[in-house]
């Protein structure tokens, strides 16, 4: 059979991840019986004596058992764990399992638990602690936690199925044994490459480095975090293939001297490949790339022809055989998507691209040769945004058109800081090398200075991130989509090709134009959660204008990504208190201009704001945001209320603090009222729909039937964001 594993594994990849994001009895239900008419299709096609009939039949019983394979594990391991442990106190005993993350206010460990309650039950969980003290060595964790279901899809996708945060009695501590594991061993190797980095470079050079070679993405500031985020080239500094490649070419220049001797030269791969994912954390784009990277330097030695198709899919079927939920990390499905986009089109548009430039006209060798690695470089680029565009559009409703010609100047880049990386690394372990380290680093540093200043460029340009929720831009994917599959059906030449991308262009520009010319000029109230505060944002085309500057520093980015559609410019903020609602404050400072702050009167000594216009106490004023937006500021008894009418819908935002009887009865009804803790005497209040962003305590599940009472709808938004367009 041709292309066994391909046929398995991609198609095993795919229903898994449609059925996870997607979960239900009635999806389950679909892809099982679509996977049994496609084995039913191919056992009709074998009687016939038609071809592919074997592969028709194995991509059937792939699409079966990826259905069954995720229904039991989400029934038998996965919410049951849900149903017995969520929301509840738990006693735990356990180990640590994987890295612990740190940060400057809080501490990530990764517990695999051998007892919960007193009984053995083996599971695993995410476990938060707050603690400003300096960490004692520990590896057991022993006492009680308090679980919640708020668990990111990537945490899932590692088999932590519970986050849990912290309690008084939980303790920490060592069991004095030392049993160093290959992870271990990586995460020490990783403490002493992030110390000679930062010895050595400077403060962001160190940090871009880090980032790049250990997919420490956190290590970046805010702006650097953000300048990848706004040009979409994020994913070169999460570590995947494209690093593990760089790496294992280097490796393979330098063993050439060895290449008869393939076993010698394949376990010397192995050994590379183990170790950087290892010190990476096993992170499982770089597994997917290295599985393809074995399977090459085995096919050379048992002399069969290397198949990229084939070897992306035992990479699939590796990873999810043992949790189909490794779907959920969106790393996976981005690092297939773009592999595949380069495995299906990089060689074939570089072969068009090269006979219609006439590049082989070109006298010059060394020239000819050179645009031809430009080109390739572009071909790459462009294959793999092309089959990450429709996963961007789903999981960021974002698109960067500019990404093709970014990646195209970054990813020498990249490579040339992998190898500074590697030789100032290399060279820092030799004695008397002193001289020669200077120089690399001199070298490494003008790179990542260049690197940080080429992806900031690109990234205060306008449209250097759009947004994809437009009904044109959906539109222009099917539509392009459908030209592709008609290619490959008629197995389309050149023309077609020229004239199907020439079509597609026309349809997004001719939807661009008329989104343009029809658009109502709508006004969005943006609402961002982190679960513990709130940032509130009213926008209008160039107008924006915040209610509060809260949340955690880890939404910072993409609240900023969302300000940013409305320019660069804040016209209005507003303080209602210190403690909940200016966290972000220095932060939106470094991005936008604030043209008025305006601060609460008791605080406005310990807020971060020049110039700000204090809020008195017992005063009323009237703010206007823009042509159809008008806010009534009120400050009683030192809370700030802000009643915001827009295009005749009414909106209370209700700060940490309020009191709903002691509000002036005039603004108590709202079409609707946000919240970010459940205010005194919410039974006062009556609206349409109630948005609470604030953590889910116990106050708000024993005020829960109240507020259900006094609205309407009541929506839970403990993360993440909420736009609303009025």
């Amino acid at each position: 059979m041709r292309r066994l594993f391909g046929t398995i594994g991609l198609p095993y990849l795919t229903v898994l991840a449609v059925v996870y994001f997607f979960y239900s009895n009635l999806t389950v239900a679909i892809a099982a019986g679509l996977g049994t008419i496609i084995m039913i299709a191919g056992i009709i096609r074998g009687f016939r004596q038609r071809h592919y009939y074997r592969e028709t039949v194995a991509a059937g019983c792939s699409v079966l058992a990826a259905a069954l394979i995720i229904f039991l594990y989400w029934n038998i391991i996965y919410q049951p764990v849900i149903d017995n442990y969520s929301d509840k106190e738990i006693s735990v005993h356990g180990y640590i399992c994987d890295e612990i993350i740190t940060t400057d206010k809080l501490t990530i460990v990764p517990v695999q638990t051998e007892t919960i309650n007193g009984e053995p039950y083996r599971t695993k969980l995410s476990a938060t602690f707050y603690y400003d003290g300096d960490w004692k060595p520990f590896d057991v964790v022993n006492g009680r936690l308090t679980t919640c279901r708020e668990i990111s899809d990537s945490q899932i996708s590692k088999g932590y199925f519970l986050q849990a945060i912290q309690d008084e009695h939980t303790v920490l501590h060592s069991t004095g044994e030392h049993h160093f594991s290959v992870l271990q061993y990586a995460v020490a190797l990783r403490g002493w490459i992030k110390q000679q980095l930062s010895t050595l470079l400077s403060r962001d050079s160190a940090d871009l480095c880090r980032a790049v070679f250990l997919g420490d993405k956190m290590a970046l500031n805010r702006n650097a975090r953000y300048d990848f985020s706004r040009t979409g080239t994020t994913y070169l500094i999460v570590v995947s293939g494209l690093h593990l490649s760089i790496l294992c070419g280097i490796v393979a220049a330098l063993c050439r001297s060895i290449r008869k001797r393939r076993v010698l030269t394949m376990l010397i791969m192995l050994g590379v490949i183990v170790v950087f994912s290892a010190l990476t954390g096993f992170t499982r784009s770089v597994i997917r790339a290295g599985i393809m990277l074995i399977l090459t330097h085995c096919g050379g030695i048992l002399r069969r022809k290397y198949d990229s198709l084939n070897a992306m899919g035992a990479a699939a079927f590796l990873l999810s055989v043992g949790n189909p939920f490794v779907v959920g990390d969106g790393g996976v499905l981005f690092s297939f998507a773009a592999t595949l986009g380069i495995v299906s089109w990089a060689r074939k548009i570089d072969r068009l691209l090269y006979r219609m430039l006439r590049i082989e006209w070109i006298p010059n060798k060394m020239f000819r040769a050179f645009l031809h690695a430009v080109l390739n470089l572009f071909c790459v680029s462009l294959s793999a945004s092309l089959w990450v565009l429709p996963l961007s559009m789903i999981a960021f409703q974002r698109i960067s058109p500019l990404v093709v010609v970014i990646s195209c100047l970054t990813s020498p880049l990249t490579f040339l800081m992998m190898v500074g990386i590697l030789l100032v690394l290399a060279l820092s372990l030799i004695p008397f090398a002193g001289a020669l380290t200077t120089w690399a680093t001199v070298a490494l540093e003008g790179v990542c200075r260049l690197y940080l200043m080429v992806n900031h460029r690109f990234a205060v340009i306008p449209f250097a991130s759009v947004k994809s929720d437009r009904a044109f831009l959906i539109v222009w994917v099917i539509f392009s989509a459908v030209l592709v599959c008609v290619g490959y059906l008629i197995h389309a030449g050149k023309r077609y090709v020229l004239s199907a991308a020439v079509l597609s262009l026309c349809v997004l520009t001719a939807g661009w134009s008329l989104t343009a010319l029809l658009d109502p000029h709508s006004t969005e109230l943006m609402i961002f959660s982190s679960g513990n505060g709130a940032m509130v944002a009213v926008g209008r085309d160039n107008n924006l204008s915040l209610l509060a500057a809260s949340g955690a520093p880890s939404k910072v980015t993409s609240a900023i990504d969302e300000l940013y559609t409305h320019g660069d410019t804040i016209d209005n903020l507003i303080v209602p208190n210190r403690t909940n609602y200016a966290a972000n404050i220095e932060t939106l400072g470094e991005y936008f201009h604030i043209h008025q702050s305006l601060v609460n009167g008791a605080f406005v000594n310990t807020v971060p704001v020049t110039d700000a216009y204090p809020i008195a106490d017992g005063t009323v004023f009237s703010l206007r945001l823009n042509s159809v937006t008008t806010e009534e500021v009120l400050c009683c008894e030192e809370v700030v209320y802000q009643y915001l009418t827009i295009s005749g819908k009414t909106v209370l935002f209700m700060p940490h603090g309020g009191d709903g009887e002691k509000l002036p009865e005039a603004y108590r009804t709202a079409d609707i009222i946000i919240m970010d803790f459940v205010c005194q005497h919410p039974e006062k209040l009556s609206c349409h729909e109630l948005i609470y962003t604030g953590t889910a305590n116990n106050r708000l599940r024993d005020h829960m039937g109240v507020l259900q009472g006094i609205a309407d709808e009541v929506t839970l938004l403990t993360t993440g964001e909420k736009i609303i367009t009025i």
